[in-house]
Formats: C-alpha cells, structure tokens, sequence
C-alpha cells in the first residue's frame, strides 16, 4: 500500500507584533518618560544591543516561515532535542531527571499538571557584560490594551515596571481573606503552566509570563490608595478582591492591568505628598502590642528593643551603606566550564510544602510585592477543592527547580534577586553624634521559599555536612555552637595551646562571587548542583533599594556586586563552602601538634602552640584575600594563652591583639568564641557582667514603654523572651563562673516581673517560690537561671562531649567502620574521653572523663569532665537523691538516680524521630523534687490557712493567665491583670487593700484585704442579689459564644423547656403562676447541643456556678484533695436542681413520693450514659474548673478542631484543639 501521508505541518507562529511608530534607537515621548524612571541599574543596559538581538530574532522567525526551510528546522530542532533529553541520576539531591533546561518532568505520583513540551537549550552569554547586566526585553507595545484576555495584557511595560522598580510600588494585603485562599492558588498555576508551556522557543510567551509571576500579588492582592480601616473596610476589601479574581477568572486581563495602572499612579501621588513620620515610641508599641496578641513574641521584644532604622537620607549613613557593598573586583565568566555537566537540583511537593508552612508571617517586604503571607495559603493543611488550585504545589515545585537549576532567562534573575537595604542602628541615636549602621538585606519573599525548598531536600542538606564537617560548625550541624565551645576548650586542656580567632572584613558582602561558584562546583559530586544555583543569582549585578520618601523604593546608588545575595536562604551554606579550603589547611596544618581549627559561619578560631598558629593563621589570611578577596584585620584578632605561657604567645603573636576586659584599672584577658568567653575567670566574670548590663538596659526600656498601661503584654515579654537571654551563656559557661552573674541576671528579671504582675510577692516566701515553678506544679513558670545553670550546662555537655569522637562499629577495630563521624578525632581526646565510651555507659559512660587515669603518670581528668561531676553531685545533694526515689520515697526520678560516669538522658520521642534532652530530664526531676519541699512546708501550716486552700484547690485552669494571648477571650485591662495575678499568688487584692485601708465597708460589713467576702456579698443594692452575679452572667455569655463559633447551637438563660412542660397542663399552669400570663417556667442556664465525647449531638442541660471563698465551701477537712471544694459543689448541683423539679411536680402535679412527675420525666429526657439530667459547670474562688466544665469546653474545642483546621491553617485537627484550648 502507499505510505501514508505526511502530517500537516504545524501553522506558522504569529508574527511579532508591529513595532510602527516606535523608535528603537531612542524613545518616544512616553518611552523617555518610562526610561527616566528606571534605576541606574536599568539604564546601564546596551539598547544596541537590544536591538541587534531583536532584530536577529525577527529575521529567524522570518526564515523559517518559509517552506523551503521549515524542514530544514523541524530536524534541526528535533536533533537539539534528542541530544537534551537524556536522563541524569542527581547523586544525593533528588530524584532522577529527565532532560531538558524546562525541568518539566510529571512527579512520580503521576499527580499535577501535564509534562510541558520540551525546551530549547538557551543560547549562552558571549561575554562577562552579558552575564552581569542582562539585556532587559523591551516592551512590545506602545500603550496599554485594555481589552487584552490574555497575558499581552502586559506588552506595553518594561521589566523595571512589572518588578516595581519603577516607582510603580503600591501597597498590599497584610494577608489573604481565607475564603480568597483557592482562587489564589488557581492564579499561581495559571501563570506558572503559562511559563511551563514557554521557553527559549516562544520567547514573547515567556517574557509576558514571567512579567505576570512578578506583578501577580500587585495586580490581585494590592490595598485601595485610600482604603479604609475597620468592618466597613474589610467588606469593602472582600468585595473588591471578588471582582478582581472574578475578572482574572474570566480572563479579563486588560481591565485588571489598567486598573492597578491607575492605582499606582494615585499611590504614587500620595506617596509625593506624603510627609515622613518622624520615630514615635508610641507606634512601636502599638506594633509590639498586635505581634504580642499573635503570639510573636520574639519579633515584638525585637521591635522594643531595637535602637530603630537610621535615616537614608544623611549622608553619613548612606555612605556606610555603600561601603558595606563594594564594587565588584572579578568578571563572571559568561560560561563555567562543567557547569552544564552537573546533575540537576529537583524539588519535591513535600519539600515545597515544608518550605511554605514554616514560614513566618509579619515580616518585612523586600524590593517586590511578594509575602510570606501570600505564600502560606499555597501549602494548606486541607487540601483545595478545585482541580486548579491542588496543582499550586507541584507548579511551585517545578518553579524552584527551574530556578535552582539557571532554567529562567539571565535577566529575570537580575530582577528577582533585587534586595531592599534598611540601615539598621547599631546604638541609640544621639543629638551631635554621627549614627553608626548596619546594613540588613531583604529579597523577595517567593525568591526565599523558592530556595528555601531547595534546601530542604534531605539528600542534599547531608551532602553539605558532610563536606563541612567537621571543620564547619556552624551550617546545618545539629547543636554546631555548643560543640563549637566545648570542642575549643577540650583542646585548651593543654595550657602551652593558644587560641586565635579571625576578623574578616564585611565577609558575607566581599567574597569573589566566580570563586564561590567555581569551589561549589569542584567541592563534591554531591554539592555540584548546587552552583547552578549560585551561578544564576550570583552572577547579575542586582540591583539594591532602600525606602525613599513616602515608602516608595529608590535605588541605593550601589548594586550587588559582591559576596553572597542579600537576605538569601543559601548565604550562609555559599559563604562556608567558599572558605572551606583554606580553612581544611588550616586545621591540617594544626592537627599534627594536637591542635585544629573550626569554624562557626565567619568565627574562625584555630587552637595550637603559639609557633604553629599564627603563621598558619597568616597563611589562612594570605589565601583568603588572594583567591576570595576577603580582607582580615590582624588588629581586630584576638588571642590568648595561660598566663604561665604569655612569653610565647607574645613572641609569634605579631599585630593579634590580646583582648581584655578592666576591671577598674587591672586587665584581665581572654577571647569570646561564638559568643561565650574564654579565658582566665575574672575575664569570664566580667564578660557575663556587661552582659548583665545589657540585659539590664533592655528591662528598663520594657519597664518604661509598657508598665503602666500594658501589664499583661510585659508579663509576656518577660516569660518568653528577657528571661531566656542568660540562658546561653548559662549553658556553655562553667556554673562556678557564671553563678554570680546568674544571680544578678535573676534580680532583674525578679524586678520586671513584679512591675508586670502588678503586685509584690517579696513578702510572701511561697508565692515567690511559685513563681519559678512551672504550670504543672501551680506555679507561674518563670524559672530561676541559678536553677537552671547546672542542668543548662550538663545538658550541654551530653550534646558536646559524646560528638568529640568517631564511633566505630567495633571499638577495637578501626577497619570496622566509622558509623558516627566526631568533631576532634585526636589522639589526645582518644585518650581523655575514650573510643565509644558512650555506647555502653555501665561499662565506659563518662569514667575515663571524669575520673582520674589509673596507673604510673596518672593525669587529672579534664577541667570540662570536673565540671560537670561537680554540677551532678550538687544536683543530686540538691534533690537529697541517692537511691533514686524523691524526698519522700515515691517519686522516682528521670536521671538524677544515676550515678554521674552513667549519666545519661532518657530517650523519648518528639516529633516521630528519638529525642535525648538532658536538661529537660534533669529539669523535671528538680522541679519535682522543689514542689515536694513546697507541699511538705505548706502542709507543716495550719489547714485553715488561706494560703493551705489556696495551694490545694489551684489546677491548671487556675494558671490559663499565665500564658493566654492578650487578643480576644485573653485580653485583660489592667486592672483585672493585677486583680488575676494577687488571686492566684494569694497576696492581698490591690484594690481592697487600698478600700481596707480607708475603712471602707459594704451593707455593713468591712472588705477584707483579699476581697473575699466583697466576692460573696449579698444585698438589695446589688445586681441579682448578689455580687456572683458579675462573674457569673459574664462566663455563661462566653461559653455560649464560644459553642457557636464552633457550630454548635446554644441558648442561655433557657426557660421554655421546662415551662412547655406547666403550660401543658392548664391547672398545673395557672396554679404555678397564679392566673397570671405565661412565663417561663424554671431556667436553665444554658441549652446546648454539641458533639459529646467525640460522639453524635446531644442536647445538653448546663447548670454554671461560681464560687467565692467561705469556709462553707471551702473546708478544713478538704485535705490534700485538689480541687475537693469545686467537686463537692458539682456533685451537689445537679442533685438540688432535680429536687427543685420534683418539688414542683409534688406541689403542682400532686405526684406522691417515689413518683416519677411531668418536670423530673421532662429532665431525665437530657440524661447521657447513665449521669445526671443537668452538667455542673462551677468554677471556684482560684480559678479551679469542675470536671463537667473542662469536659464541655473540651467537647466543644474537638469541634472547632475539625470545623476549623482549614481556616486555622493547623497541620492536624489535634493541634487545632490544642489552640483552641
């Protein structure tokens, strides 16, 4: 038969659109005006060149239109593509790739969009121009198309404008409505199957993609110029982003571009007119307040505590800036020999998921539209509905890989790496004084979780450490500081050893960015990828910001050029890998003499003899300049030895300074290595002082802004944040040096704490007591740092010590094979902490650490193995533990039973993967072991004592306060915060002391200084009869609220249910009520129907009482019963509603005794498993709940759980609970 018939060929692409009346060698008018808003970055760019490109473009479009070389074409394109698409297996970093620069290839899942027709490889760069200064695309029209349904909707923009670099920057969302989330999503994958299905070969397509991915959050996610604020402007906000994804939906692309068009420019009229708001502390607290009410309470002490932004405009300032980004001193190569050879970065779902969840939100913007909050909503914990809108992880998926892999054109990597500088104080600003800054870099959101996914990949993160380790300490090594410090003063057991410690000059911004990517790409197979990815951010010359007048951006006057990119997740690993060589000599050259060198990031400290570390150290400076650029000052390098040996240091020391610390006039020397000082022990006694002053200086600034009218936000403040800040060096510093700082580190925080409770416990030893004690023991949790030291420093010391050495599969045999790598694999180390010591701890353990050496030449054990024997015993003296039970014989303890050469943690599991935490273990059986000594010195009172009711009574619903967020259900003004804390504390209640104290009185009776009998006071003067009233109406509210807004129904104050019941029957009914009209019968409290006890709905009756304290209630007899006052309450309750009921069905139904009435049938109706008709909800005079209560509000939070996960955003329903909780 025939052969069949060719394949039509496909239709001949459209021509490019016309260019007629625009000049390409200059501009029109409107062209002039765009070309003279872009930054000095921008208008470096060749337009010659552009031209001569474009022009080849349309001459090869032209040419293979024709039939006599289409093809000609087809086979050549065909050959290109079977020479890319052959498959590369990434060794250590993903999956196996098909080829293609598209990075295209479907998931394994077979999920997600369609595979995208394969990609043309892009044309090189011819030169090192090309490569920095990309050529931008020029616009394709000359006005805008208002009509446009697709993406040509942005012809008529530059590049500058799309990024909103051109003065164009409008204001966005601080967050995306939740019922916006999907359509969001739908958006993203529009515009990245749009870029998909582009590439090298359809390069218009590409350009207006790439232009839509850069403007998308200003276009749809963009404020009102004049918006306004409260429920009327969050109505309007939603109406309007409906009509805009309505719009985007329906492909209306023009209409949505011309008016974020218009919008900018009236933002950018505004912006002109806008006056610059002078520093106001006032607005910083106002800013701490609403991150204090979300739960950010390191961002907010942050904002407290800072010096504040210095002004971009002195100067003097924008000067240090410029500095700090210096011009670039080596051309990047147009083309990286091997490059293209590396196996490829891929990025997963699951890591793209990870990278977007654990972003954090209110952060600052960088020079893009682009949030963190517009980010989050793409990796929901419910999955979406649409079949659009479930794609957007696996097209963000195949973003980050095109980006990590350099697949996107040269100047859309120009752009996207823009940074915004802000000049940040490095001390308060004074009148006269020129201010001193430091520049913080800040690039774009989707830039960071885009890279942030690469990184996340397990494969490659042990690629990286196991090429740094264990030189690198500081990049992706679990607990990299501690076995930093530890590791140096381990080898300064030999006191002839000396340490030096490097300065580099500006690190992250000076290194040789060709360098970086050409030791990326020599490191290891694993890491080689990884210089795709540091070739394409790092060879432009991106452009930097800074705010400008109004909050618009302004260039800096200096681009990027040097170092790694500013506020990028890959700086830290960029930098280290780039030193790694030099540093590897270094510790090379020192390990034969027993020394080394390591490094945390940019602290490099070498540890050796004198004679052998600095000129190796000189050596290590020499490389560094020569092959990276980077400059070390020798006279900001310190050093230091034992004072026995300070002749040699001095000899070889040269220019390295010898740091110290007066202590009035006499010196005392030392180094800070990673932060911690080392050295003789008045210089570590006087660092940790300063650091004392510092964190004295922060408190105080707390006290001031905050003490008088935010009480309950400076209580938070302090448990969360200024109360951890000694911590640090508590940990790595020896208790016997640190304990005098400890204390007065205790002090301030013991000061602070008592401007936020409102109240002075000074007077009341067990109030103070329970202060430090945690929840779980009816304290506050504001914990002690001389408590916490000696467990803080032998829980480091178990991260540290057992990391020293290499463990081998047999401990005999070095063939055996290393299953554990070690940080000072060192014959001397071998001998002081023994090979595999820690695998069998009743055998090894810590013996050969902590004991002395037997035999001839014994030597004492290590100063770091003294210290801590020391701390366990202390501890264990402490607790009175020596056969492992609790002071009185019954609570067994986690470690402090085991003797210190087996100390060792308790495994447990945390997060699905086996966690060992000394610290906690020794915590708990501490903390255990105090609130023994507590109870036993409570109980030693006499048993009519308040404060005897007060401990037994307490649970840990009497300790919501301490940790509740001050938004919603847990604000509290400040007299009702004082009024809680002197409750719970059981001191006297501020305002009745001060009614006390002018003899006030109340229906004749005189206020105690507690307020108790103020809390139970009846009279006709008051509301309800009594003062119960205003707690009691108040809570019922809440918990009604509370059930609806998880979906259950509920009602208050219920009469009906019972009074259908009398109005049934008419003589009953008028005999009840006496002829008058109906009324409601006998109320119910509250009325629910909710999920009980994760089972169907039930109606629910719920009686809710309030308890003061009397000696009625609250009993001598109670004894050790927590909680005995409440429960006898709850029991009662229900019992004397149901005798009220039967009552009733005697009086008016003429039931006999032992005869079941119409009322008791009506409420054994509500009866669940047996149990009463009504649930007692009591809570007590210290905050104490009933078990009905804390079962209702339980029941009701496992139903917001599952109602609300979605709009929560918590990654499972048992974790909503937890927060609604």
């Amino acid at each position: 038969p025939p052969p069949p018939p060719p394949p039509a060929p496909p239709p001949p692409p459209p021509p490019p659109p016309s260019h007629s009346g625009r000049r390409v060698h200059g501009h029109s008018s409107s062209g002039r005006r765009r070309a003279l808003r872009l930054s000095s970055s921008y208008r470096q760019h060749n337009r010659h060149h552009n031209y001569r490109r474009r022009r080849h473009h349309h001459n090869h479009r032209r040419h293979r239109r024709h039939p006599r070389h289409r093809h000609s074409h087809q086979h050549r394109r065909l050959a290109v593509l079977g020479a890319d698409s052959t498959t590369t297996a990434v060794i250590g970093v993903g999956r196996v790739v098909g080829g293609g620069a598209g990075g295209g290839s479907t998931p394994p899942d077979g999920r997600g969009l369609p595979p995208p027709p394969l990609r043309r490889q892009r044309q090189a760069p011819q030169s090192s121009e090309e490569v920095e200064r990309p050529s931008m695309p020029l616009p394709t029209r000359s006005t805008a198309d208002p009509a446009a349904r697709n993406f040509s909707a942005l012809d008529h923009l530059t590049i500058a404008e799309a990024a909103g670099h051109a003065g164009n920057t409008s204001r966005q969302l601080d967050s995306i409505p939740r019922d916006f989330h999907e359509s969001w999503a739908a958006a993203n994958v529009r515009v990245i199957r749009a870029l998909r299905h582009s590439g090298p070969d359809n390069e218009i397509e590409e350009v207006r993609a790439l232009k839509m991915l850069l403007v998308l959050p200003s276009i749809l996610l963009r404020k009102q110029p004049a918006a306004r604020g409260g429920q009327q402007g969050r109505l309007a906000t939603a109406r309007l982003l409906a009509s805009r994804f309505d719009r985007w939906e329906r492909g209306d692309f023009g209409s949505l571009v011309a008016e974020w068009s218009s919008d900018c420019a009236k933002e950018s009229q505004q912006r002109h007119t806008r006056r610059s708001r002078p520093a106001d502390p006032e607005r910083d607290i106002k800013a701490a307040v609403a991150l204090l009410s979300k739960g950010k309470f390191s961002d907010a002490a942050k904002l407290l505590e800072s010096h504040g932004l210095a002004d971009i405009s002195d100067p003097v300032v924008l000067q240090q800036m410029l500095t700090k980004h210096p011009r670039r001193r080596t051309a990047m190569p147009p083309v990286i020999p091997g490059l293209d050879a590396t196996d490829r970065l891929v990025v997963g779902i699951s890591e793209m998921q990870e990278s977007y969840r654990g972003l954090k939100t209110d952060k600052a913007q960088g020079a893009s539209p682009w949030k963190y909050e517009y980010l989050i909503p793409l990796a929901p914990t419910v999955p979406f509905v649409g079949d659009a809108a479930r794609q957007v992880l696996e097209s963000h998926a195949w973003l980050a890989s095109s980006f990590a892999n350099g697949d996107l054109p040269p100047w859309f990597y120009f752009v996207f790496c823009a940074a915004r500088c802000v000049p940040l104080r490095k001390c308060a600003a004074q009148v006269g004084v020129a201010e001193a800054a430091r520049p913080i870099g800040i690039s774009c959101a989707l830039r960071r979780g885009l890279t942030k996914g690469v990184f996340l990949n397990k494969g490659l993160r042990g690629e990286i450490e196991e090429y740094l380790f264990p030189q690198q300490l500081g990049v992706l090594v679990s607990a990299g500081g501690t076995k930093l410090i530890f590791g140096v003063r381990e080898l300064l057991e030999n006191p002839h050893f000396c340490i030096a410690g490097s300065d580099i000059y500006n690190a992250f911004n000076e290194g040789d960015r060709a360098e970086m990517v050409a030791r990326t790409l020599v490191s290891s197979p694993g890491l080689a990828p990884l210089a795709r990815l540091f070739y394409a951010t790092l060879a432009p010359k991106y452009p930097i910001f800074v705010t400008g007048k109004g909050g618009g951006l302004t260039p800096m006057g200096r681009d990027g050029e040097t170092g790694v990119a500013q506020g990028s997740v890959e700086a830290g690993v960029a930098f280290a890998i780039s030193i790694h060589p030099e540093l590897k000599v270094l510790d090379a050259e020192l390990r034969p003499y027993g020394g080394g060198a390591r490094a945390g990031h940019d602290d490099v400290r070498a540890v050796g003899p004198p004679h052998i570390v600095f000129p190796a150290m000189q050596r290590f400076h020499d490389a560094l300049f020569a092959r990276l650029g980077l400059v070390v000052q020798p006279a900001k390098c310190e050093c230091w030895i034992d004072e026995a040996h300070i002749d040699s240091l001095d000899t070889h020391r040269g220019l390295v300074t010898r740091s110290h610390l007066l202590d009035g006039v006499t010196p005392y020397y030392g180094v800070m290595c990673y932060g911690i000082p080392i050295g003789s022990e008045e210089y570590i006694k006087l660092a940790l002082a300063g650091k004392c002053d510092e964190i004295a200086c922060i408190s105080t600034k707390l006290i001031t802004s905050l003490s008088s009218s935010h009480k309950q936000q400076l209580w938070l403040l302090t448990l969360f944040s200024t109360a951890r800040k000694f911590e640090y060096f508590a940990r790595h510093c020896y208790p016997d040096h640190s304990r005098e700082a400890c204390t007065r580190f205790d002090a301030i925080i013991h000061a602070q704490a008592t401007h936020a409770l409102g109240v002075s416990l000074d007077d009341d030893q067990f109030a103070t007591a329970r202060l430090a004690l945690p929840r779980r023991y009816r304290g506050a949790g504001l914990r002690r740092m001389v408590d916490i030291a000696p467990a803080a420093f032998c829980g480091a010391m178990v991260q540290a010590v057992p990391a020293f050495l290499d463990v081998w599969a047999d401990a005999t045999n070095p063939a055996s094979g290393v299953t554990q790598r070690g940080m000072l694999e060192l014959p001397q180390v071998e001998r002081t902490v023994g090979r595999n010591s820690f695998v069998d701890m009743q055998q090894h353990g810590w013996r050969a650490y902590q004991l002395p050496s037997s035999g001839a030449g014994s030597l004492p054990p290590p100063l770091q193995g003294q210290a801590f024997r020391r701390c366990w015993l202390l501890l264990q003296q402490e607790a009175g533990i020596a056969t492992g039970a609790g002071p009185n014989g019954d609570r067994p303890t986690s470690v402090l039973h085991l003797p210190p050469e087996e100390a060792w943690p308790t495994a447990r599991r945390s997060a699905g993967r086996l966690c060992l935490n000394m610290q906690k273990d020794l915590t708990d059986d501490l903390e255990a072991h105090r609130y023994d000594v507590l109870k036993m010195q409570i109980n030693a009172r006499h048993r009519s004592d308040r404060a005897v009711h007060l401990f037994r009574s307490l649970d840990r619903n009497s300790s919501a306060w301490v940790a509740a967020l001050p938004g919603g259900y847990g604000l509290c003004n400040t007299g009702e915060w004082v009024e809680i804390t002197a409750r719970f504390f059981g001191v006297q209640s501020p305002i009745c002391a001060g009614l006390v104290a002018r003899g006030a009185r109340l229906f004749g009776h005189l206020i105690d200084a507690f307020g108790d009998n103020l809390v139970a006071a009846t009279g006709a003067g008051v509301t309800g009869g009594h003062i119960a009233k205003l707690r009691h109406d108040p809570i019922l509210a809440l918990l009604a609220e509370f059930a609806r807004s998880v979906g259950a129904f509920a009602r208050t104050e219920v009469g009906d249910i019972f009074g259908s019941v009398l109005a049934a029957n008419p003589a009953a009914y008028h005999l009840y009520y006496g002829g008058v009209g109906r009324r409601p019968g006998p109320k119910v409290d509250l009325y629910a129907e909710y999920d009980h006890k994760g089972g169907r709905a039930v109606p629910r009756l719920l009686e809710l009482k309030t308890m003061a304290f009397c000696r009625t209630r609250y009993r001598d007899t109670d004894g050790n019963y927590p909680g005995r006052a409440v429960g006898r309450r709850a029991d009662s309750l229900p019992v004397e509603r149901m005798a009220e009921l039967i009552k009733i069905d005697r009086d008016f139904f003429h039931t006999t005794p032992g005869q079941t009435g119409p009322m008791q049938a009506r409420a054994q109706t509500f009866c669940t498993a047996g149990g009463p008709a009504f649930a007692a909800l009591v809570i007590g005079a210290f905050g104490e709940w009933s078990d009905d209560l804390e079962s209702f509000v339980g029941d009701l939070a496992s139903m917001g759980a599952r109602a609300l996960q979605a709009r929560m955003g918590a990654p499972s329903a048992a974790q909503a609970r937890s927060t609604l909780l």
